[in-house]
């Protein structure tokens, strides 16, 4: 991936975004583009605090009175939404069968992967669901130095409207403020 990158010839510094359990790899690329000297100005994590959560029924209820009946909505059709899939992968389609002996072989090294340090600049947006989080790995590897933001919605609608127009409003608020803060150094 990273020979890729390389090959696109793509502007540098970079700024990576990534979701969820990408992080580990969005993070391995960042490593690997900074060990052949090209910039990489920010990652952006979004909900990416690279170990597996279960929001739990106190942070179920703080979502909850943030969000109102749209939560009880959007919790249930992601429910309805999960037993569909898991009918429709018992009904294995050939054509895709390697696609997904690919996909759990993803799946096994990403849960395997320990991240290194990583010193550079990372921003945490984290869903009002995962607002309670564990970050101690993500606390690890940043040596404690990254910025934390909250953004309306679930994990599992943050790409969904209204929800990713909160999402994208953060990170435009963030390459805004990381573009001015180097503009004034």
């Amino acid at each position: 991936m990273v020979e890729d990158i390389v090959k696109a010839q793509l502007k540098q510094p970079y700024n990576l975004i990534t979701f969820c359990g990408d992080s580990h790899l969005t993070l391995e690329i960042a490593s690997q583009l900074k060990k052949i000297n090209h910039q990489v100005n920010s990652i952006i994590l979004i909900d990416g605090i690279l170990t597996n959560h279960e929001p739990s029924w106190s942070e179920r209820h703080e979502t909850f009175k943030k969000l109102g009946f749209d939560y009880l909505y959007l919790k249930g059709t992601n429910i309805i939404n999960d037993w569909l899939s898991k009918l429709s992968k018992n009904k294995l389609i050939i054509t895709n069968y390697e696609d997904n002996i690919f996909y759990q072989h993803y799946l096994s090294g990403r849960n395997q992967y320990i991240p290194q340090v990583y010193p550079g600049n990372i921003h945490l947006l984290l869903s009002t669901e995962w607002q309670s989080a564990d970050l101690s790995l993500i606390k690890k590897i940043t040596l404690n130095k990254f910025n934390i933001d909250q953004v309306l919605g679930l994990h599992n609608n943050l790409l969904e409207t209204p929800y990713v127009d909160y999402l994208i409003e953060k990170i435009y608020y963030i390459y805004s403020r990381d573009y001015s803060y180097k503009n004034n150094q």
